[in-house]
């Protein structure tokens, strides 16, 4: 469930037009724009293509509904018959994330309800994504979660989460707290992964090395384990916060990425402190060693299985 950045950097100038557009929602200029050009030697554009088409194909045979002020759903009509008021259980959702971290805003957003030609094994990112873009942050979640209640809520809740992180932080957040955060709408983690990093068998990741990892699939990264093994590790990491504190407090985090004085924020400037440990600091009163050295100590304590604060 990866987050693309606006900010993100393009190394293949050919794909920059592409993706500005898609990046403004402008659907169909993306896909003329992406069709027929190399998706690179190695085909790390390939996902962005994929990305490309799914929401293009979306918005040609769908249509956009206005549900509320800061919420607009895109559906296809025939696929989504039978899901019921999509639009109001979804905005419900959001509602509800929202009010677990005690968070008033609501950052205008769209949810696309994929076309289901989307949902195939050569789709990288079919579980949902959240992506930052103009005029409003979107989320692209599969046509299956349209009639699975728990799944609907699970995406929703965990792409939505990203959606008010990047509102409250400013995009200050490194992307393993940002994918831990969200990680809280996961219904269960993997009990082989926590086995492996309370044990060592998994490497357990310095926060750089883990926000890399995230990065890296980002930028087309195929290792599915490291991967996997970034997710779970952040939310064990989180999870951790949770026994510290409750959920409100991890809306204080996000908040204290973007509360800071004009003296606090040129004192990180010019230190280049990294601002996950100014607002850990602020907020929880420890840094990101420390707080990742309590996690691990924390989770090899725990009984495979065990599910702290969820």
């Amino acid at each position: 469930m990866p987050i693309i950045y606006r900010s993100t950097n393009f190394d293949y100038i050919d794909w920059q037009v592409p993706i500005e557009h898609f990046l403004w929602d402008r659907l169909d200029e993306a896909h003329e724009g992406a069709s027929g050009i190399t998706v690179g030697a190695l085909g790390e554009y390939l996902p962005w293509y994929r990305m490309i088409e799914a929401e293009w194909l979306t918005r040609s045979r769908g249509q956009i509904e206005q549900v509320n002020t800061w919420l607009k759903v895109e559906t296809i009509s025939h696929e989504t018959d039978g899901a019921g008021d999509l639009g109001q259980r979804i905005a419900e959702i959001c509602v509800d994330t929202a009010r677990d971290f005690r968070v008033d805003e609501r950052p205008e957003i769209m949810v696309s309800v994929l076309s289901a030609d989307s949902d195939a094994p050569w789709v990288d990112a079919r579980a949902g994504y959240f992506i930052d873009k103009f005029p409003y942050d979107k989320i692209c979640i599969p046509q299956r979660a349209a009639f699975n209640p728990a799944h609907l809520k699970e995406v929703v809740s965990h792409e939505y989460s990203h959606a008010l992180n990047l509102a409250l932080t400013q995009a200050k957040c490194p992307l393993w707290l940002n994918e831990g955060i969200a990680m809280l709408a996961e219904l269960e983690l993997d009990p082989h992964i926590q086995e492996d990093l309370a044990t060592g068998k998994a490497p357990w990741r310095a926060p750089h090395q883990l926000d890399a990892a995230f990065h890296a699939e980002a930028k087309g990264e195929r290792n599915a384990t490291t991967i996997h093994r970034a997710y779970e590790q952040s939310a064990w990491i989180v999870r951790y916060l949770l026994t510290l504190h409750d959920r409100p407090k991890l809306g204080e985090l996000m908040r204290g990425f973007s509360d800071n004085s004009f003296l606090v924020d040129l004192k990180i400037r010019l230190t280049a402190e990294d601002p996950a440990e100014e607002a850990l600091r602020q907020v929880y009163g420890l840094g990101e060693a420390q707080l990742f050295a309590d996690a691990h100590e924390w989770l090899q304590s725990q009984p495979v299985g065990h599910r702290e604060g969820g």
